[in-house]
C-alpha cells in the first residue's frame, strides 16, 4: 500500500507570526519520514526520524528548547509504540538525553529480547535511571543545560516573575484576611473598608498571575508527535515532550504513557497533545482507537471520542478548560485516512505520502467565536 507519514507540533495557541515557520517544520519532518520509507525503512524508523528532527528544532517543546520546570531544568518525556508487534517503550522526566525518542525506541525494541532469570524488560524508565540506561546503551547524552534555548530562558524568566508576583499578592491577601477575621470579631463596622481592600488585592493577583497566566501557558504546549503506515501496512507512532511550563520537577506527562500519549495496532495509530493530566485521566489515545475500531465512520468515531470521552467525561467534571489534540491514521483495505482534531485554539500538522512529490502542512484553528477548551475542530485527508 501507499506509505504515509504525518506529524504535529502541538495543540495550543500558536503565534500567527511564526505560522509559516511552524508549517515548514512540519513539512520537513514529514518528508524526513517519507525519505526513510522510500529507502526501505519501516514505520518505526520513519516516526523516529521525523520526531528526532522535531526534537532538534528550537520551535518545539521537545528535546532542545523544551519548557523548563519550576527549578529551571529540562526534563523530557517520550514514547514509541510499534503496532506491528504491539510493543511500547517510553522514558519520563529524563534530563541530559539529546533525543529522548531514541531512548524510547531502544526500550521498545528491547521488549522482544528476553532477559535472564525470567526478568521482565521495562517499558518505561524515568529520571536518573533512564539517563543511566541511555549511557549504557550508547544513546547520545549531553550537558542538560545545552538543551536550554535562549527562547526558553526568556519565557521561563517572564513566567517566573509573574508567578512570584502572584504568590506575593496571595500571601499578602491571606495574611490580611487572617488578621481581618480576628479584628472582625471585635469591630463589625470595618467590614466595608476591608472588603474593598481585599477585592483590589484579588484583582491585582489575577492580573499578574492566575487567570491570564493560564491563557498564556496555553502557548507553551508545542509537544510533538508522528504517525506512520509503511508500504507493508505496519503502523507506528512516536511522541516527545518537554512537558508543561513551570511543572514540578519529576512530573511525567502523557507523552510517556501508553494509551494516553500514543496508541498503535494493526489498523489505527494515534498520538495526543495538550494538557497531559487531562489526557492521562481519559486515556484519550486508546479511547480514540477503540471507538474507531467499533465504527464504520472514523470521523464520527473521533468526534464521539472528544465529546463523550473528553469534553463530557466525568473524569474531568471539575476541569473548566479541557485541552487536547489528536492525530490519527486509520487504514482499511489498502486505503487510509488521516484525521486530526483539537479543543485548543490551534494545532499544526504536516503530512506526506510516498507517492507525493512534496509534503503539505496545515495550521488548524478553531472557528471565530468558538471557545477553546470546550469546542472541537476536526479535519481529515484520505490517502
Amino acid at each position: 500500500m501507499i506509505g504515509f507519514v504525518c506529524v504535529h507540533i502541538g495543540a495550543g495557541q500558536h503565534s500567527e507570526t511564526l505560522e509559516e515557520k511552524y508549517k515548514q517544520l512540519c513539512q520537513q519532518a514529514s518528508k524526513q519520514g517519507v525519505d526513510i520509507l522510500t529507502r526501505g525503512g519501516s514505520a518505526v524508523d520513519a516516526v523516529v526520524a521525523a520526531t528526532v528532527l522535531l526534537e532538534d528544532s528550537p520551535l518545539t517543546n521537545a528535546g532542545f528548547g523544551s519548557n523548563l520546570s519550576m527549578d529551571g531544568k529540562v526534563e523530557c518525556d517520550a514514547s514509541l509504540m510499534d503496532g506491528g508487534h504491539l510493543t511500547f517503550g517510553a522514558c519520563g522526566a529524563v534530563a541530559g538525553v539529546k533525543n529522548p525518542v531514541l531512548l524510547a525506541r531502544h526500550i521498545c525494541d528491547q521488549q522482544r529480547v528476553p532477559l535472564s532469570l525470567g526478568r521482565v524488560p521495562p517499558c518505561l524508565l524515568a529520571g536518573e535511571g533512564a539517563h543511566r540506561y541511555a549511557i549504557e546503551h550508547n544513546i547520545a547524552t549531553v550537558d542538560p543545560d545545552s538543551l536550554i534555548s535562549d527562547k526558553t530562558i526568556r519565557t521561563f524568566k517572564h513566567f517566573m516573575k509573574r508567578f512570584n508576583r502572584y504568590q506575593e499578592h496571595e500571601n499578602k491577601r491571606m495574611k490580611y484576611n487572617t488578621g481581618f477575621t480576628s479584628e472582625l470579631q471585635k469591630q463589625m463596622d470595618t467590614v466595608g473598608a476591608v472588603c474593598v481592600y481585599t477585592k483590589e488585592n484579588i484583582a491585582v493577583a489575577c492580573s499578574s498571575g492566575g487567570v491570564l497566566m493560564n491563557e498564556q501557558l496555553q502557548k507553551q504546549m508545542d509537544t510533538v508527535g508522528a504517525v506512520c503506515v509503511d508500504t507493508k501496512g505496519n503502523i507506528a507512532v512516536a511522541c516527545s515532550s518537554g512537558g508543561i511550563l513551570l511543572k514540578r520537577s519529576g512530573r511525567i506527562g502523557q507523552a510517556a504513557m501508553q494509551g494516553a500519549g500514543c496508541w498503535a495496532d494493526s489498523t489505527v495509530g494515534v498520538v495526543s497533545t495538550g494538557c497531559g493530566e487531562h489526557l492521562m485521566a481519559t486515556c484519550l489515545a486508546r479511547e480514540a482507537a477503540r471507538n474507531i475500531h467499533a465504527s464504520d465512520c472514523p470521523t464520527s468515531a473521533l468526534h464521539t471520542t472528544f465529546v463523550d470521552g473528553f469534553l463530557e467525561s466525568p473524569l474531568l467534571r471539575n476541569v473548566e478548560e479541557k485541552l487536547a489534540g489528536l492525530l490519527v491514521i486509520h487504514v482499511k483495505g489498502g486505503r487510509g485516512e488521516m484525521l486530526y482534531a483539537h479543543t485548543t485554539d490551534s494545532m499544526c500538522i504536516g503530512y506526506m505520502a510516498t507517492n507525493n512529490k512534496k509534503p503539505r502542512s496545515r495550521m488548524s484553528r478553531l472557528p471565530a467565536g468558538a471557545k477553546h477548551g470546550c469546542s472541537i475542530a476536526l479535519e481529515g485527508v484520505s490517502f
